[in-house]
């Protein structure tokens, strides 16, 4: 299609999804390039370009490029998301809050969207809010086992250890393989003093990952 009618800009944004997809990517991003170089505004076009170029640590360039779709289409939650990703790892979440804040007023039960604005919140010191995000991500997907070690993790940084035990258990029974989860159990029982459950949760964090040294101090 390309070959028949280089002024085709579709043309030359589909080619990019493809050659992207098969691993192409020096290639995708010259398809990408001439998309946009007959139709700047084009907002998939951008998109796909600033999420490519971010996942290679192009920042500022993948940051134009996805205002630049958001400026052609506002309301693009996919856009918003990558966005956050971009300026969190640029240093910046408070910006990374407001991108998925606008993703999440377009899509309010994005969970993925939720679970990284709860991060970010927690980046920003806003720990009821994050707690806040956690609980509605679990509300939807009450066995996410991201979410409930995420939520766990946070109520014991805030000593409610008796709430964090439920969730991580969910965790446990979801992924029984999860040595975070068992580890942070010890340290449950360990403050509670009860050496025997300690003991059992170490021992199945050694286990699954006999040459961890923390595990094996404690």
């Amino acid at each position: 299609a390309v070959a028949a009618a280089p002024g085709w800009g579709k043309a030359h944004l589909n080619l990019g999804i493809g050659l992207e997809a098969s691993g192409a990517t020096d290639e995708a991003i010259k398809s990408y390039e001439a998309a946009l170089a007959l139709e700047p505004a084009e907002a998939f076009a951008n998109y796909n370009l600033g999420k490519l170029l971010y996942t290679l640590g192009r920042l500022p360039r993948a940051e134009q490029l996805l205002r630049q779709a958001l400026g052609s289409r506002p309301e693009f939650p996919e856009a918003h998301i990558v966005l956050s990703r971009v300026l969190e790892a640029q240093g910046n979440p408070g910006a990374a809050a407001v991108a998925l804040e606008a993703a999440l007023k377009l899509r309010p039960d994005d969970i993925g969207a939720l679970h990284h604005y709860a991060g970010v919140l927690g980046k920003l010191d806003r720990p009821d809010d994050a707690q806040a995000a956690l609980k509605r991500v679990i509300a939807l997907d009450p066995e996410n086992a991201d979410a409930n070690y995420s939520l766990a993790t946070l109520l014991l940084a805030r000593g409610e250890s008796d709430n964090a035990e439920p969730l991580l258990r969910r965790v446990i029974r979801r992924d029984p393989g999860s040595v975070e989860a068992h580890s942070r159990l010890f340290d449950i029982y360990h403050s509670r003093g009860d050496l025997p459950a300690a003991v059992a949760a170490l021992e199945r964090v050694l286990a699954l990952r006999p040459d961890w040294a923390d595990a094996l101090y404690n």
